[in-house]
């Protein structure tokens, strides 16, 4: 008997979270002061939705992983109808929906939806972030190469 759990891939599942911990720092649902751990972006530099986030510079590749840096590109390419979402539920459905084609995508940069002005192309929007999805990517090779020896190991 062999069957398939289909559950959502653990990239889709992180950035998920992620942006469910944005809105909840954006609409306060905690004591933290948002406006030191997300600054939001200036009304004059926006285009698209009202709650753009800032995109602040660093040097490090380390420091683009912490939580503070690594969602902001996620969340400004967001649609306004999802980030505008009156409650917690409302945001979850919208965001599942906008996402749900990717939800078992095993490729970090699916979720980014820029497109480079000269080819067309949805592309990333630093080296720097580019590297990183690298490493997440050879990790999700890793994880998924070891899923397949379990099943194999097994007998399934």
């Amino acid at each position: 008997m062999s069957w398939v759990m289909e559950l959502p891939s653990l990239v889709y599942r992180r950035y998920r979270g992620d942006m469910i911990e944005v809105f909840k720092y954006l609409r306060g649902m905690y004591s933290v002061k948002s406006s030191e751990l997300l600054p939001r972006a200036p009304v004059t530099a926006l285009r698209g939705h009202d709650f753009k986030l800032m995109k602040r510079h660093c040097r490090s590749h380390a420091r683009l992983t912490i939580f503070s840096f690594r969602v902001v590109t996620l969340w400004n390419n967001l649609p306004s109808e999802v980030v505008s979402a009156p409650s917690l539920n409302t945001f979850k459905g919208r965001l599942d929906k906008y996402w749900g084609h990717h939800c078992y995508s095993l490729d970090p940069s699916v979720f980014i939806r820029r497109t480079n002005t000269q080819t067309g192309h949805y592309g990333l929007t630093s080296k720097a972030e580019e590297e990183g999805f690298k490493v997440s990517r050879l990790f999700q090779g890793l994880l998924d190469f070891f899923l397949i020896f379990a099943q194999y190991k097994s007998g399934t």
